[in-house]
């Protein structure tokens, strides 16, 4: 018995017949690959019809025992992409057979550990193959096995290499400084690397990537916010810090279409000193007391923050009166050292004091090497109304007329401002009166803020030397400045010498008249060149004045000189009279009889009488 080429092996190949002429073959072991075996079986000697005979048999593959890789996937790959080569597994026997199985689940798995495969299974169809579609690793770049397996069955396995994906996200390779000044670049700049989704740097310059403020106290800016990603996908930082609030802040970095990375906590300090400003501001107060609460100025940074620690020893900060409605000075200790611990960066002013009243009052603060400041407006108010003053003046006014501009009489504290909150009763009064004049108008007034105004106040009789007082309860009297009382306009004459009240026909009063120019009110008018004419108001008739004109000199008075009444004896009455001006009457003079003067008979002329002569 011989079997053909790859028709597999025999044992006992040389066999001798039975009695029944049989001669059978030990065994027959047929080839391990599928196919049909031929095996010849020849008989020793000749003249035997059929001899050699033939026999054949088809071998079939056996149980499947293995996966092998009929396509083997690509030998690279990008994390995250799928493979360019998807594998192909199929079934085999032992022997290398393929075996048409359908149903069997093969699964790919990947060692060492740092890639995980999706889309990771297939199942062969009715040849015993496995095509997998959409097979893809995702992790770390770097070299791994891919093993294809399935129950029962020896695996498979190919190696890859796997780099990184396409760029998805971006990540701190250098974080910033932990903690900052504000206004200050951090020591430590950040550094940003492009990576794909697993984390592994991404090649890929240009993507412009921007700093932002994540969280935080609101209000703080960056500055050199933005950085470049260079030929490695890498993009450093320079200058890049955070201005604003002092606190604890994260910073966010993106770019387009990537995710962005958010910084861990960055503790932000205060920069350097750069002004100074009011932390609690002057208030409201009373003229003379001191500021309460205690004014406050603060150092500061550019952004607002107080700076506690100076390289150059603690500063010093000085106040002083910024507007000054009430033109005083500022009172108290005006310059004050920094203090220390809790109040380190504060100086605190506690006995500052204003004395004159206003409102709208500012401080300002200063010191050496920082921009200064000045402080919300403020009011320092009056103190209870302590005595009183005139405040205008009584002028110089025509005897009856209202003493213009109202006369003001004002309520003051002992610091001499206005006090505003006083609403009593002022009096006024004359206080020295050379004439003897009487004050019209109204006397009490009622103050108004203080103040109490006299708009119809008069005096009737001229003089220099007047003054007024004001008084009220509670409070200092007031005397004001001297004032005259001048004359009015000449309205009317006045005798201020009578003529004689008798005379003689003829004869010159032995007390001639005098004439004085007045005002309405009877005070004498100093107004020259006024003609003044006597003439006989009453008394018999027929009589005549001599020397009956006299005219006013400077001080409006008009001397006669020679008058006198000629004509019958009798009761007479002058009237002395000017232009424009009310004429005045004499009291009654009598007039006697002159010196004879001529001789005249009183009857008995022309008579005539009967008997002897007497």
């Amino acid at each position: 018995f011989a079997p053909a080429a790859g028709s597999g092996s025999v044992t006992g190949g040389t066999q001798t017949t039975n009695g029944s002429g049989i001669a059978t073959v030990g065994s027959w072991t047929l080839n391990t690959t599928v196919g049909t075996n031929t095996l010849t079986a020849t008989a020793a000697g000749s003249g035997i019809t059929g001899n050699p005979v033939t026999f054949t048999a088809e071998g079939t593959a056996g149980a499947a025992t293995k996966l092998a890789l009929t396509t083997a996937p690509s030998s690279a790959a990008q994390s995250g992409v799928a493979l360019a080569q998807q594998p192909v597994l199929q079934l085999q026997d032992a022997n290398g057979n393929l075996v048409s199985q359908s149903g069997v689940v093969v699964t790919a798995t990947v060692s060492p550990a740092g890639a995980t495969p999706s889309n990771a299974t297939a199942t062969t169809g009715s040849n015993g193959s496995a095509t997998f579609t959409g097979l893809t690793l995702t992790g770390t770049a770097g070299s791994y096995t891919l093993s294809f397996g399935a129950t029962g069955l020896t695996p498979a396995t190919a190696g890859i290499t796997l780099s990184a994906g396409a760029a998805s996200k971006l990540a701190l390779s250098t974080p910033p400084s932990s903690s900052a000044q504000s206004g200050v670049a951090f020591s430590q700049q950040p550094v940003v690397q492009v990576q794909d989704a697993s984390g592994n740097p991404v090649s890929q310059s240009g993507d412009l990537v921007t700093a932002t403020v994540a969280s935080g106290p609101a209000g703080a800016t960056l500055t050199n916010a933005t950085a470049t990603t260079g030929a490695t996908g890498v993009a450093p930082f320079s200058g890049l810090a955070i201005s604003g609030p002092t606190g604890t802040y994260t910073l966010s970095f993106g770019a387009s279409g990537l995710t962005a990375v958010t910084s861990g906590s960055i503790n932000l300090a205060a920069g350097p000193a750069a002004q100074v400003a009011f932390t609690v501001q002057p208030s409201n107060t009373t003229a003379g007391n001191i500021i309460t609460p205690a004014v406050r100025v603060t150092v500061e940074d550019a952004f607002g923050n107080r700076v506690t620690s100076f390289m150059g020893g603690r500063p010093t900060v000085t106040v002083a009166i910024g507007n000054n409605p009430g033109g005083d000075t500022l009172s108290g200790t005006k310059s004050k050292l920094t203090g220390t611990g809790g109040n380190a960066g504060i100086a605190t002013f506690n006995d500052l004091s204003i004395a004159k009243a206003g409102e709208g009052y500012t401080l300002t603060a200063a010191s050496t090497g920082l921009s200064g400041t000045e402080s919300a407006a403020f009011s320092v108010t009056p103190r209870a109304a302590k005595l009183l003053v005139f405040t205008v003046q009584p002028s110089s006014t025509p005897a009856g007329a209202v003493i213009t501009p109202a006369v003001q009489v004002t309520a003051r504290d002992s610091l001499g401002n206005t006090a505003t909150s006083y609403t009593g009763t002022v009096t006024v009064a004359i206080g020295s009166n050379p004439a003897g004049g009487s004050l019209s108008g109204t006397k009490n007034q009622t103050a108004g803020s203080g103040v109490a105004s006299f708009a119809d106040l008069s005096i009737d009789k001229a003089s220099a030397g007047y003054t007024l007082t004001a008084s009220a309860t509670g409070l200092t009297q007031a005397t004001s400045t001297s004032f005259t009382i001048a004359a009015g306009a000449a309205a009317k004459l006045a005798l201020t010498t009578p003529p004689s009240s008798s005379a003689s026909s003829g004869v010159a009063f032995t007390q001639q008249p005098v004439v004085q120019v007045q005002d309405a009110g009877g005070n004498p008018v100093s107004q020259s060149g006024d003609v003044v004419t006597a003439t006989i108001a009453s008394g018999p008739a027929g009589a005549t004045l001599t020397n009956a004109t006299a005219t006013t000199g400077s001080s409006g008075a008009a001397p006669f000189s020679g008058l006198a009444i000629s004509g019958p004896t009798g009761t007479y009455t002058l009237s002395f009279a000017a232009t424009g001006l009310t004429a005045v009457t004499s009291s009654g003079i009598t007039l006697g009889a002159g010196a004879a003067a001529t001789i005249t008979d009183n009857g008995g002329n022309g008579q005539s009488h009967r008997g002897a002569a007497r």
